[in-house]
């Protein structure tokens, strides 16, 4: 009642006075940065790779069960058909015509370990056309918090010392530019061949499943193995039916490590442990669609907390890449936090103690490594640990090795190599390697649909680390003609010309191309080719 009535007494006012209050309310996003709670795992859901056959199948990329990016107002737009309308009607008016500017604000939270989590905090309207769009990019370390069982083995790839297995880059640029600028769909676009992702890498899950499945197949036959010996006993007076050949158990029990193998009844354990009739033993192995039995379970017929996160399982949702992006901004903000935080968003402790001159070892505990972590299985690496990879002083002088211990004890080392190895990854768009690696679509992306590149909060440097000017989105050969020649019309001539070659330069026009969008988008000015 209280809600309706505080609807009632909205919709009661008049318009002169309702419209401002609706148009407080609409530059408004989310307030609270979304952290690894219960919640959230319960509300994300795992997309499947089905856009990029360079990677595979299996991400550990999890976004909102819901579509549901206009976070702003969304209150007001789910109370009643006039409220909505009303809504609608002043984001068209304020917002969209730009007598307001409302920030669109995406924040990128990257677990550790576990993966990715983008999270819309203000999305007012479907644009077509931003003055800024901004990332935030968050690490946070998951502790001691209960993560699900599934969501640890899908991070955990096969380890090979020399080979890389995984690449949390491919995560990060999928988030900065495919989910960041609407490039997603869950319906293949047909102007886009359907793509059959790599089967390699093998997360540690697939590699599960399979054993799984060839262990169901072995025990099948055992069991068939197993009853028709047992039936053939039987059949001979050597077995009697629900007791153990011992005669040392009565009806209905087993005895417990004095049957021996062949002379159990049919449908009793032999493996030296006592079992329920007409079960057999799993091997350490997870019942398929059965939740563990616990005493509280038994009573209650819930299953408690923990555990209920633990045995989580995550639905998957095919998604496919649309030909172009949704939207294009003029200016793309990276913003990175300074601090690792914790699963509750708050910073992670600095070390304890005086830091140590480069001479003398870090203290345990400064830099967490691969196999101190709780997630470590030999033979394995998980997720992100490409990136984040164990601290080394190999060719590093003294220097060197004391501003890092300055960086660790200021809680900024992991973020600060973060940034340099991301915006390393971004650089390559004005070098070959834009065109010749796994990533270059990302970057072509990015080169169609942003104007300039920058970064903010305590790492920001002053400059944009990408420009507008079309020399820094574009990789010049010396084969090519025309190359400084910026003019529209230049670069039409060029492309048609490709076009109609027998044998196009691929390369030639991926560059065409990225230029001639940069000039319908205004990102190219006279200045640029006089």
């Amino acid at each position: 009642m209280t809600d309706i009535t505080s609807n009632s007494r909205l919709l009661n006012l008049p318009w002169e006075v309702r419209r401002p209050i609706i148009a407080a309310v609409l530059p408004q996003g989310r307030s609270k940065l979304p952290s690894l709670s219960d919640k959230l795992i319960k509300s994300r859901v795992r997309l499947r790779n089905c856009f990029d056959a360079s990677h595979p199948e299996v991400t550990n990329f999890y976004v909102p069960r819901y579509k549901n990016r206009r976070v702003n107002g969304n209150g007001l737009r789910a109370t009643n058909r006039q409220l909505r309308y009303e809504t609608d009607l002043l984001i068209e008016e304020e917002l969209k015509s730009g007598k307001v500017e409302v920030p669109f604000v995406l924040d990128i939270m990257i677990v550790r370990e576990i993966g990715i989590f983008p999270s819309w905090m203000s999305f007012p309207y479907q644009p077509e056309h931003l003055k800024k769009l901004t990332i935030n990019l968050r690490i946070v370390r998951p502790g001691t918090a209960t993560v699900p069982d599934e969501w640890v083995e899908m991070a955990r790839y096969k380890y090979h010392k020399y080979i890389p297995t995984l690449d949390t880059r491919w995560h990060l640029l999928m988030g900065i530019v495919y989910y960041a600028l609407g490039c997603f769909s869950v319906k293949q676009d047909p102007l886009l061949p359907r793509v059959e992702p790599s089967m390699q890498p093998v997360t540690r899950q697939q590699e599960l499943l399979a054993q799984t499945e060839q262990e169901r197949v072995q025990n099948d036959d055992e069991r068939a193995t197993t009853g028709k010996a047992a039936r053939g006993k039987a059949a001979t007076g050597k077995a009697t039916t629900g007791k153990a050949t011992t005669g040392k158990a009565t009806t209905g029990k087993a005895t417990t490590g004095k049957a021996t193998t062949g002379k159990a009844a049919i449908g009793k354990a032999t493996t030296g442990k006592a079992q329920p009739a007409g079960t057999t033993s799993t091997k350490g192995r997870k019942a398929k669609g059965k939740q563990p039995t616990t005493r509280f379970a038994q009573k209650t017929g819930q299953m408690p907390k923990e555990l209920d996160i633990l045995n989580h399982q995550s639905d998957a949702f095919d998604a496919y890449r649309l030909s172009s992006p949704s939207y294009v901004t003029d200016e793309l903000v990276l913003s990175f936090a300074t601090r690792e935080y914790d699963v509750n968003n708050e910073p992670v402790p600095l070390p304890q103690g005086k830091r140590p001159p480069p001479w003398q070892p870090l203290p345990p505990g400064v830099l967490e490594t691969r196999k101190e972590s709780r997630f470590y299985k030999m033979g394995c690496i998980q997720f992100s640990r490409d990136l984040f990879h164990d601290y080394s002083t190999q060719h590093m002088d003294w220097s060197d090795m004391d501003e890092d211990r300055r960086l660790m004890y200021e809680g900024s080392y992991t973020t600060e190599y973060f940034y340099e190895q991301l915006i390393e990854s971004i650089r390559v768009n004005d070098s070959s390697r834009v065109y010749e690696s796994d990533l270059g679509t990302y970057l072509q992306v990015l080169a169609q649909s942003v104007g300039v590149l920058s970064c903010a909060g305590p790492l920001a440097r002053e400059w944009p680390f990408i420009c507008q000017q079309p020399r820094e989105w574009t990789y010049h050969d010396d084969r090519w003609e025309d190359q400084e020649d910026y003019r529209l019309e230049v670069i039409e001539r060029h492309l048609a010309s490709e076009l109609a070659s027998d044998e196009p330069d691929e390369e030639r026009l991926i560059q065409l191309r990225i230029l001639q969008a940069r000039h319908a988008h205004g990102w190219i000015q006279e200045d640029d080719y006089d």
